[in-house]
């Protein structure tokens, strides 16, 4: 069975490369992810601290809007390998490979006992992989990707604990849940309920022990925060934070991203399209080729995770700020539920194909081109932007010629685009200050009218003139 699978995970493979690095390596980022870019390269350059990051001199001097753990370690990474565009990509991409990787070892822990379904572990995903909002997050440096790798691990360590009544893996579990919650806050928590879930839904251990396996993967995290606030430096930061962000996430209409509290929950119905597709083609191709019978999946499992993935998303909606990136860290739960659906049926298909027909031979070599074709495709992308061309343009142009840590003049329609502000800082820390006029710089738009006492400086740009102050 390995052999008929090998063809399947290349394809896989090519699939997760060739729809992320192809985007990922291109100039131009999600407005998010680019903050979190700036946050991290100062973090790693000495402005700001862990506990109190910089984003820039003119904005946000110290930046709470996520609690730190994510820019400290992607700090390390510009720590590591410099300033470059691609390293904060790099992160992305890790945080992809674990998640995968976690998917796969929860995918064999939950069929221990049936090794056919086991080697079939690409299953999982490849469903994974081909949904829209995941490829398109892991080229975009958002924190739902390092949080997936925290809950992902928090789940497999969870289930180990469950099926070896193990408290050293039931407190990894809780470590790692503790993680994901000290990148994005409360929805980093969700794995806390899984003991519950896999109780309520399969009766397999008993309500005592849900409660103390409960009991203590609430603790862990519960005891390390309180050991943090009794630093100054860390209720200053939460206090900010909780200010910052979770205040006006629930009482600033400014905030809100959908009139639709059920947003969320139709955007997860259509992210989940392709691989339902999946599932129904092999159902269907099932039935054209009338494979024998085999073992039902174990439903109660699937429930599990369905529900799993469902408490890590539905509790979105209780406000309206809502975006489809948000649902990144639930998504491995509903791919797994659906691979094992589909897993019996794929099992009898695999098991008609013999590995010395021509047909097996040819989808061999498909999918080899297949990963050369998502490698050539990636290096080819290599320079190029994705969004924001003429933006960028005027930011790498001006950025070489005034000093970096300069502060630029703006109106304040120009400061709102925060994109703009996020490429200056990135590249060259220059601010953009939209509360006075008498910095040496100043910024306007092509048509706009400059200030008095300001002369344009001759450059080549797209979209907006720069002008240095006449002394």
């Amino acid at each position: 069975m390995s052999g008929k699978n090998f063809p399947f995970q290349i394809i896989t493979l090519a699939l997760f490369i060739g729809l992320i690095v192809p985007v990922a390596i291109q100039d131009g980022m999600f407005m998010d992810g680019l903050i979190y870019a700036c946050v991290a390269k100062n973090l790693a350059n000495g402005l700001g601290t862990f506990w109190d990051p910089y984003f820039s001199a003119s904005f946000n001097t110290s930046f709470h809007e996520q609690p730190p753990l994510f820019f400290g370690l992607e700090s390390i990474f510009f720590r590591l390998f410099g300033d470059s565009i691609y390293v904060e990509r790099l992160f992305s991409l890790l945080m992809g490979c674990i998640t995968a990787y976690f998917i796969h070892l929860i995918w064999k822990l939950v069929h221990r006992s049936d090794t056919d379904i086991q080697q079939v572990s690409w299953f999982p995903i490849l469903l994974w992989t081909i949904t829209p909002v995941c490829f398109w997050g892991y080229a975009q440096n958002v924190e739902e990707t390092i949080m997936g790798a925290f809950v992902a691990g928090s789940v497999y360590f969870i289930l180990q604990a469950i099926t070896k009544s193990s408290i050293p893996f039931l407190m990894l579990g809780g470590i790692f849940i503790f993680l994901s919650s000290f990148c994005k806050g409360i929805q980093g928590l969700f794995p806390i309920t899984s003991v519950f879930i896999y109780w309520l839904i399969t009766k397999n251990i008993s309500l005592k022990k849900m409660l103390s396996f409960s009991i203590i993967l609430i603790s862990i995290p519960t005891v390390i925060y309180l050991l943090l606030f009794t630093h100054d430096p860390v209720i200053a930061s939460y206090n900010a934070y909780f200010q910052d962000r979770l205040v006006g996430t629930f009482k600033t209409e400014n905030m809100a991203t959908t009139t639709n509290r059920l947003y969320l929950v139709y955007r997860l119905l259509c992210e989940l399209l392709p691989a339902i597709a999946i599932c129904i083609l092999i159902a269907i191709i099932n039935n054209r080729y009338k494979t024998p019978k085999l073992t039902n999946p174990n439903l109660k499992i699937v429930v599990f995770f369905i529900l799993l993935g469902l408490s890590g998303s539905i509790p979105l909606i209780v406000t309206l700020e809502q975006r489809g990136f948000y649902l990144i860290t639930s998504i491995p739960y509903f791919s797994i539920g659906l691979a094992m659906i589909s897993s019996t049926k794929l099992i009898a298909l695999l098991e008609k194909i013999s590995i010395t027909s021509r047909g097996f031979k040819i989808l061999r070599i498909t999918s080899i081109i297949l990963l050369i074709v998502a490698l050539s495709l990636s290096g080819l992308m290599l320079g190029k932007t994705k969004r924001d061309h003429d933006v960028l343009h005027d930011v790498y142009l001006i950025g070489e010629t005034i000093p970096k840590f300069s502060i630029i003049g703006v109106p304040y329609e120009i400061r709102s685009i925060w994109a703009l502000q996020g490429y200056f800082v990135r590249h060259f820390n220059i601010g953009l200050d939209a509360s006075a006029q008498n910095h040496k710089y100043f910024m306007i738009e092509k048509k706009s009218i400059p200030p008095k006492n300001y002369k344009e400086m001759q450059l080549d740009l797209k979209r907006f003139r720069i002008l240095e102050k006449i002394y």
